[in-house]
């Protein structure tokens, strides 16, 4: 997770049992908020945000997937 500025809020859940899933979450600007969740064997997930007051919610729960 990697933020630049205010009031950014992020999270990434990965079960036990999530096996080769990777998360990443970018937030470049204000008030912004991502989750991640993976609870299946080899997801991607990516977020990217730039700007104010974005939103963004990603939920793996079968094997290979891919969120961009």
């Amino acid at each position: 997770i990697e933020q630049v500025g205010h009031d950014n809020t992020a999270s990434i859940s990965q079960s036990e049992t999530s096996d080769r899933s990777t998360a990443t979450v970018s937030q470049d600007g204000w008030s912004n908020t991502a989750t991640v969740t993976q609870t299946a064997d080899d997801n991607t997930a990516s977020v990217f945000q730039t700007g104010n007051d974005n939103s963004a919610t990603t939920d793996q729960s079968a094997d290979d997937n891919w969120a961009f």
